[in-house]
């Protein structure tokens, strides 16, 4: 969901730019956003889809870019996202000397990581589902699952294997790969991530000097998103 990314831009901000003033007025957004998304779990700890176009990546596999149960119930790739998002933003309000909201959203974070460990495991493949039913598996949810730095262990190291060498998970494309070669770096994994980067390499053979949208058939050859 967009306005989840938009917490992790202002992340993003205060690492490079380090305006704390600046930041301390994005807050009650960043609050009120997550706010949005936590009304919105159930009694079992996980997040309900929303109304609205849940996207997460231009997936050939996926309608409209939107992850298994994305349009109604519980799906892997939204809630791993939550999860991710909550983090970066205990560290933005640590960071502005606001602990007691910090701490607030590290409590929920450690409710829903423990909800999405039961429900989304899947213990004989040893990744994480993107559905109840673990009939569907992807890199992104793998991606989100490993960011958050709260797999720990044995299933941390099943995770970041079997991302690296199930072949029949749902790839990332352009965008999301931004945070796939993320993942490769947190893992220390230099070659994984110059492998994948074919796709870019193609893109440019195909004559584009701006990153499209989603993979063809591509509606906007010149996109934000894409870069």
């Amino acid at each position: 969901p967009f306005s989840l990314w938009w917490v992790g831009m202002v992340y993003d901000y205060a690492l490079w730019r380090g305006d704390r003033a600046f930041v301390t007025e994005l807050l009650p957004g960043v609050r009120a956003v997550l706010e949005g998304f936590l009304i919105h779990t159930n009694a079992e700890d996980l997040l309900q889809a929303q109304a609205g176009w849940n996207f997460t990546d231009w997936t050939k596999e996926w309608r409209l870019g939107v992850p298994p149960d994305g349009f109604d119930g519980c799906s892997g790739p939204l809630n791993w996202h939550l999860i991710y998002t909550l983090g970066l933003a205990a560290q933005l309000e640590a960071w502005v000397g606001e602990e007691i909201a910090a701490q607030r959203w590290e409590g929920w974070r450690s409710k829903l990581v423990a909800a999405a460990q039961t429900a989304f495991w899947n213990e004989e493949r040893g990744l994480f589902a993107d559905d109840l039913a673990h009939t569907e598996f992807s890199e992104h949810t793998q991606c989100m699952a490993l960011l958050s730095g709260l797999l720990v262990g044995e299933q941390r190291e099943r995770t970041a294997q079997n991302l690296l060498s199930t072949p029949s998970l749902t790839p990332t494309t352009i965008y999301f790969s931004h945070y796939l070669f993320e993942t490769y770096r947190v893992l220390g994994q230099p070659a994984a991530l110059f492998e994948r980067l074919g796709l870019w390499f193609d893109l440019a053979a195909q004559g584009f000097k701006t990153t499209p949208e989603q993979p063809e058939p591509s509606r906007s050859d010149c996109h934000g998103w894409g870069a």
